[in-house]
C-alpha cells in the first residue's frame, strides 16, 4: 500500500492548455495493490456505509477496506455482469456461464465475510434462443431511487420487480420504493409494487439515461438541465488535447449520488488507439472541471465510481486499484 501525501487540486495543467481549479482538497490517495490478478475492467461497488470496495479479479470476489487492506473472499464460476451490495455485509451477483449449447444465468448472493454463497434465481437457455416456457428470466441486480436491490423476473410486460433480503438485512418496502421506466412518451418513477407513477421528464432519448437526479439528468456525455433545458456536453470541457490525439470523448458517466457533480472517464485516441485514460469531476453549480489524474500523478486511469456519500471516489490503473479520499466537496456534510 502506497499513501500520496494531500495536494491542493487546483493546478495549471499545461500539458493540456488547461488552467483548472477545483472546488475541493485530495487528501490522500490509497493504492491497493500490487493484485494478485490483474482485475476485469468492470463492476466496482462500494458497501452502502462506504468503508469497503468490492470488485473483481479474474474468477475471484475481492475486497478492499479504505485503509487499502484486500482481500479474496471467493471464486465464482462464469462472468459477472453485475452486482449490487445487499447490505454492508452482503453482495448480490447475476453470473453468466456458458456451455456447448446453452447458457446458464445465475443471481449469487454471497456473505463477504465468510464467503458462502447461495443462488437463490437461475434459468438456462438455447444460445440464441429465448428462455423456454419452464423458465424464469431475470435482470438485474440494480438499485431502487432510494438505494435498495431489485431486479424484474418474468418474461411477460411489465416485469415484475422484487426486492430480495438479505441474512443481515431486512426486506424493502414496495410501496417506499421506485425506478425508472420508460413510457410512450418518456421517462417515469415508478413504485416498485406498480401502483403509483410520476412522470419525470420527456424524451427524446430518454431510454439512454444514467443518472437522474430530479433537476438534472445524464444521458452518456450530456447533462441536461431540466430546469432550464440547458445542456453540457462534457467533451467540450475538456479544453485542447493532448499532443498525439485527433480527439477525446467521455465515458462511463455518472452524477453523484449526493451533490451536484460528474464523475467519468476522458478517452483520447490518434486515430487508431485509444493512448490517453483519465478521470475528470464536473461541478456543475460552479461549472469547474477537475482532471484528477494529472492532479494524483497516476496515469491509464478508469472506470472510476463515487462512495455512497459522493465524497471519495474508487478507479483502477494499472491493474491496481486506487481510492481518492475527499474533503471540502459540495457533499461534504455541515
Amino acid at each position: 500500500m502506497r499513501v500520496v501525501l494531500a495536494v491542493m487540486a487546483v493546478v495549471f495543467l499545461a500539458a493540456h492548455g488547461l488552467c483548472l481549479g477545483a472546488g475541493y482538497e485530495i487528501t490522500k490517495v490509497i493504492e491497493v495493490g500490487p493484485l494478485n490478478r490483474s482485475p476485469m475492467i468492470g463492476p466496482m461497488k462500494w458497501s452502502p456505509d462506504g468503508n469497503q470496495v468490492a470488485y473483481f479479479a479474474f474468477d475471484y470476489l475481492m475486497l478492499t477496506d479504505t485503509l487499502g487492506k484486500a482481500k479474496q473472499v471467493c471464486k465464482l464460476d462464469g462472468n459477472r455482469r453485475r452486482f449490487e451490495w445487499l447490505s454492508d455485509r452482503e453482495v448480490l451477483i447475476c453470473t453468466r456461464q456458458e456451455y456447448e449449447d446453452t447458457i446458464q444465468y445465475k443471481l449469487v448472493q454471497v456473505d463477504v465475510t465468510t464467503g458462502d454463497q447461495s443462488v437463490i434465481r437461475q434459468y438456462r437457455k438455447g444460445l440464441g434462443q429465448y428462455a423456454g416456457p419452464d423458465q424464469t428470466p431475470f435482470n438485474g441486480p440494480y438499485l431502487t431511487v432510494e438505494g435498495n436491490v431489485y431486479y424484474f423476473a418474468s418474461d411477460k410486460s411489465p416485469k415484475k420487480m422484487l426486492l430480495p433480503t438479505g441474512k443481515y438485512g431486512k426486506r424493502a418496502d414496495p410501496t417506499s420504493n421506485s425506478v425508472y421506466r420508460m413510457g410512450s412518451d418518456g421517462l417515469y418513477v415508478v413504485r416498485v409494487d406498480g401502483q403509483d407513477s410520476v412522470k419525470a421528464f420527456s424524451k427524446p432519448y430518454a431510454d439512454t439515461v444514467t443518472g437522474y437526479d430530479r433537476t438534472h439528468k445524464l444521458i452518456g456525455g450530456v447533462l441536461y438541465d431540466l430546469r432550464d433545458s440547458t445542456i453540457v456536453v462534457l467533451a467540450e470541457q475538456i479544453g485542447d488535447y493532448p499532443e498525439g490525439t485527433k480527439g477525446c470523448g467521455c465515458s462511463r458517466s455518472y452524477l453523484s449520488p449526493t451533490c451536484p457533480e460528474v464523475l467519468f472517464n476522458i478517452g483520447c485516441d490518434d486515430g487508431v488507439d485509444y493512448v490517453v485514460d483519465r478521470i475528470a469531476t464536473y461541478d456543475y453549480t460552479t461549472g469547474t472541471l477537475t482532471v484528477l489524474d494529472t492532479l494524483i500523478g497516476i496515469s491509464n486511469c478508469m472506470s472510476p465510481a463515487y462512495s455512497p456519500d459522493g465524497r471519495n471516489i474508487a478507479f483502477f490503473a494499472d491493474s491496481k486499484l486506487y481510492l481518492i479520499m475527499r474533503e471540502g466537496t459540495p457533499c461534504t456534510p455541515e
